[in-house]
């Protein structure tokens, strides 16, 4: 059960309210509303014109004869600065931030021209947000993921951090020493920018709509998300430990992109969902959160924002203070008050304030100085137009002039004439190249005629030489393989008939004489078995070494059969030795020994041949 003073807030809406406000229709996470103690600002229909209203007084929209016309595209996102009631920020479609000057009492003519602009970002930029505690520090996020903060006086960047997606939302905690933002990926991230540390991330949503968040202390933040089943929780976290949320309260089921607006002075947390028609209130004093009494309209708000704490009437125990833009082209302003019989001040509703001045300035935020906002109590604030006279160093742009038909037609002829000259040159070297290729053409054509020559001529010349060559190699190869095959299978036989030729020699000498014909001894050395010795044997080794040059003709041995063949027909007589010298082969070995120093004559005829 909650015991916050707060716990029973009431809203309602006021009898004014400012009409004929012709928003632009622009889908985006930014404000396209923004309210201070002295104006109230809009994004004008889709043209990229702001038009200011005094937020004191309602009024008509459409009767505001003067805009601000700087943009060239949609805005997206608006704010006030906190110490300075004049100076607007505004970013449009592009990758530009605009600062604006408003003079006291509203708009007296057209505001075409910016007193600062910052361009340091990629792409559009859809948030931007100003430091509640160092004055003229700006941080800003781009659809590229790139957060920088950066001075509203000088226009330079101070540091630029990355998140892990596009930004949806970008604020500053309350001591100023922190930013948050919410992505498009559904985490959070958390930054130091002095030191350049992303010090959490993690992901607080499961939908698939936007998820929010705000401050509500320099270590606590409040998250609106979604869950697995589609249920919307509000929830609590503490930097410190963020294993787990401090407390959770589950809302509605509701689909709808759920913004979360904090008081950090009266702990109190505001839901308002984009086209919903409630608002709900919640306490979390003692740092469990409780529900309060909703405020309910007959009208769903498209858009809703929250005023600045030291605006409220605190005579009527106001608490906080909202202008809401609904589908009847009005907005209205919503009053939450804590209900009593006898009304008046009560102090001890209002904490100290804060008052909207700077406690530091931007050289001593970049040192690392840290410090609380500078809060006064309620009834010593005055809420009035304040504008600081401040040097705005804005970086020079290059404008160029209009330019006249006759200087055109001048640019063009240039133009012609350089482009002319271009072509000509352009069209000697295609020349030049297609000389070099038509000449290098014909170098190959040369070559390869040189290269057919040449082969011609090895073709030719190996046709006039390989006949003569081959013709004689075909004789003398039988011819080899017939003594080959004959020195180891007809050896004995050669060597038989050398001595019957011998032995035919002298009876071919004696017939005359008769009786020498029957010459015993002839037969004698046929059958001379004495030499029948094993070691006999042994000269059949000796011609083995001789085997290897035979081992080439082995295939060719088919062609050595034929002139076998041929001499046996030829010898019939010659074949009865053949029987007879077969055992006594190893006598006709014995000339073997004999002739050994006759076997270079043998070779004598093969290199004759």
């Amino acid at each position: 059960m909650s015991t916050s003073k707060f716990k029973n807030a009431i809203g309602e809406d006021k009898k004014e309210k400012f009409t004929h406000c012709n928003l632009s229709q622009i889908s985006t996470d930014g404000r396209l509303i923004a309210i201070n103690s002295s104006f109230l600002a809009m994004s004008w229909s889709n043209e990229g014109e702001i038009v200011v209203l005094d937020s004191n007084t309602p009024s008509s929209a459409r009767q505001q004869e003067f805009k601000i016309k700087g943009h060239r595209a949609n805005v997206l996102d608006l704010e006030f600065s906190p110490f300075c009631s004049d100076l607007l920020a505004s970013t449009f479609d592009d990758n530009e931030i605009l600062l604006y000057k408003i003079p006291e009492g509203g708009l007296k003519e057209h505001i075409t021209k910016e007193v600062q602009i910052y361009r340091k970002h990629a792409r559009k930029v859809p948030c931007v947000n100003f430091n509640p505690v160092a004055a003229d520090v700006v941080c800003s996020g781009a659809f590229t993921g790139e957060l920088h903060v950066w001075s509203s006086i000088k226009g330079d960047s101070f540091v630029q951090l990355k998140a892990d997606d596009t930004p949806s939302l970008v604020t500053w905690n309350p001591n100023g020493s922190l930013i948050g933002t919410t992505t498009k990926s559904k985490t959070m991230n958390i930054f130091d920018p002095r030191t350049k540390e992303m010090i959490f991330k993690k992901v607080i949503n499961e939908g698939i709509q936007a998820a929010k968040f705000a401050w509500t202390s320099n270590d606590t933040f409040a998250t609106c998300s979604w869950d697995k089943i589609g249920q919307k929780n509000l929830r609590l976290w503490d930097i410190k430990n963020l294993d787990k949320e401090i407390s959770s309260y589950k809302i509605d089921s509701s689909k709808t992109i759920t913004t979360v607006f904090a008081d950090r002075e009266s702990k109190l947390l505001y839901t308002v969902g984009k086209g919903e028609a409630t608002t709900h209130v919640f306490d979390y004093e003692s740092g469990v959160i409780y529900k309060g009494i909703p405020y309910a309209s007959k009208e769903p708000s498209l858009f809703q924002i929250m005023q600045e704490r030291k605006c409220v009437d605190y005579n009527k125990l106001e608490v906080d203070r909202f202008a809401r833009y609904v589908n009847t082209k009005n907005i209205y302003i919503i009053s939450f008050t804590i209900p009593r019989r006898n009304p008046g001040f009560d102090p001890t509703l209002y904490p100290p304030l804060e008052c909207g001045e700077p406690a530091m300035t931007y050289d001593e935020w970049a040192s690392g100085k840290t410090s609380e906002p500078v809060k006064k109590d309620v009834t010593e604030i005055v809420n009035k137009f304040v504008s600081n006279e401040q040097k705005f160093e804005k970086q020079e742009v290059k404008v160029e002039k209009p330019k006249t038909s006759e200087s055109m037609i001048k640019e063009l002829e240039a133009k012609i004439s350089e482009y002319t000259q271009k072509i000509k040159k352009i069209s000697e070297e295609n020349d030049e190249l297609k000389k070099k290729i038509e000449a290098r053409k014909l170098e190959k054509q040369k070559e390869e005629e040189k290269k057919i020559i040449i082969q011609e001529e090895i073709k030719e010349e190996p046709k006039q030489e390989e006949p003569k060559q081959e013709e004689p190699k075909q004789e003398e190869e039988p011819k080899k393989e017939e003594e080959n095959v004959q020195q180891k299978v007809e050896e004995p036989e050669e060597k038989e008939e050398v001595v019957e030729q011998k032995v035919e020699e002298a009876p071919v000498e004696e017939p005359k004489e008769e009786p020498k014909v029957e010459e015993p001894p002839v037969e004698e050395p046929k059958e001379e078995p004495k030499v029948e010795e094993p070691p006999a044997e042994e000269p059949k080794e000796e011609p083995k070494p001789e085997e290897p040059p035979v081992e080439e003709p082995k295939p060719e041995e088919p062609p050595a059969e034929e002139p076998k063949e041929e001499p046996k027909p030829e010898e019939p007589p010659a074949e009865e030795p053949k029987e007879e010298p077969k055992p006594e082969e190893p006598p006709a070995e014995e000339p073997k020994e004999e002739p050994k120093p006759e076997e270079p004559p043998a070779e004598e005829p093969k290199e004759e041949q």
